[in-house]
Formats: C-alpha cells, structure tokens, sequence
C-alpha cells in the first residue's frame, strides 16, 4: 500500500512539473536548445 502512494504521489508530482513549465513557456526554450543542438551535430549551426 505505501509503495502505491509513492508511486502516485510522485506521478502527480510530475505532471504539475511539467504543466507549470509549460506554462512558463519552457517548451520553447527546450525546443530551441534541442534545434541548436542538433544543427551543431550535423555542422550548419
């Protein structure tokens, strides 16, 4: 039973993370770094 809400709570826990960083605007930041990132690899960036 303790294992479960563990489990639950640290769920829960991570999607009010992720909905407050997106609601922070975050997702385009990540997606710009993720964008140079991948630019540099192939070497255009």
């Amino acid at each position: 039973m303790r294992v479960r809400l563990l489990r639950v709570t640290l769920l829960v826990l991570s999607v009010v993370a992720i909905v407050l960083g997106a609601m922070n605007g975050e997702v385009r930041t990540v997606v710009t770094k993720a964008i140079n990132v991948c630019l540099q690899c192939i070497g255009i960036g």
